[in-house]
């Protein structure tokens, strides 16, 4: 399932948290993209929506895929406790997969 939410401003988040919310009860995998203009508080919703969950919360840097997937191996090994080397997406959500039969929030933030 994908969906997608459209962010316009930064005022009364109430009913983007509730749909994440209610995204985040369901079972099985979801894929959720939220996307707008720059400075709205993006992020800031994500954050707010994330706590208190299992999660795993990546900030890109504008800098080649390498970099970034080193960046997500060192914040994966962080969140599992093991050193891991993630090359791409179908490894880390099989990795994630075997190693955990809990819920994981991962957020990809800045993603490009």
């Amino acid at each position: 399932m994908i969906i997608i939410i459209m962010i316009r401003k930064f005022v009364n988040r109430k009913e983007e948290l509730e749909i994440l919310e209610g995204l985040w009860g369901k079972e099985g995998l979801t894929f959720v993209l939220v996307y707008g203009r720059r400075r709205v508080g993006k992020t800031r919703l994500l954050d707010e929506f994330s706590k208190g969950k299992d999660r795993i919360f990546i900030m890109f840097e504008d800098k080649p895929r390498e970099y970034n997937f080193k960046l997500i191996s060192r914040k994966v090994s962080e969140f599992i406790g093991i050193n891991v080397n993630i090359e791409d997406f179908p490894s880390l959500f099989s990795l994630l997969k075997r190693l955990t039969n809990r819920r994981i929030l991962m957020i990809l933030d800045e993603f490009s």
